[in-house]
């Protein structure tokens, strides 16, 4: 990206260097979670490839500082909890996302262009997730043992939910 591109994009840009082989937990991808951090503090965030603690930086490159206002590019399928618990901010996604998409999320919104496995939304209590592609199982749901799911916001999915991406089975059939 140019200078003169990166000044006018506001927020924080993270684009995958290479999709992992082994699933990340990424529950560090939240604007709750980044804004207001300098570019080396977000680079250092921490992530679990498997059951290795690695960070953001490992997989990204960064672009700007912590803001409200994130946008990832790239195959995110083995990305598990982007967005889970968050409450502010907007979160954009290029590219097909994995499990637990803003699980627990309770405000701000998630955009993503293209599909999503697994759990989107589960147990959400507000905010606002679109999908513009398929999305896997349980879109909105409760989980195991739990009385109720999604209670308050909304998930738009412009595709099928528990379809397939591409030909393939959604970003849940990866785990």
């Amino acid at each position: 990206m140019s200078p003169a591109a990166a000044q006018s994009h506001p927020g924080l840009r993270l684009l995958l260097r290479e999709a992992p082989v082994v699933p990340v937990e990424a529950d560090s991808l939240s604007p709750d979670r980044v804004d207001g951090l300098p570019r080396d503090q977000v680079r250092a965030l921490p992530l679990f490839h498997g059951n290795k603690r690695k960070c953001v930086g490992d997989f990204f490159e960064v672009e700007g500082n912590g803001s409200e206002t994130i946008e990832i590019e790239g195959d995110l399928r083995r990305f598990k909890k982007i967005g889970l618990g968050m409450t502010r901010g907007r979160l954009v996604v290029r590219g097909d996302t994995g499990m637990h998409l803003g699980a627990e999320m309770r405000g701000g919104e998630i955009e993503v262009f293209g599909g999503s496995g697994d759990w989107i939304g589960a147990e959400m209590s507000g905010g606002l997730i679109h999908i513009h592609g398929n999305a896997g199982n349980r879109a909105g749901a409760g989980y195991r043992g739990s009385e109720t799911g999604m209670r308050h916001g909304a998930i738009l999915i412009d595709g099928n939910a528990s379809k397939v991406i591409d030909g393939e089975r959604p970003a849940a059939s990866l785990w």
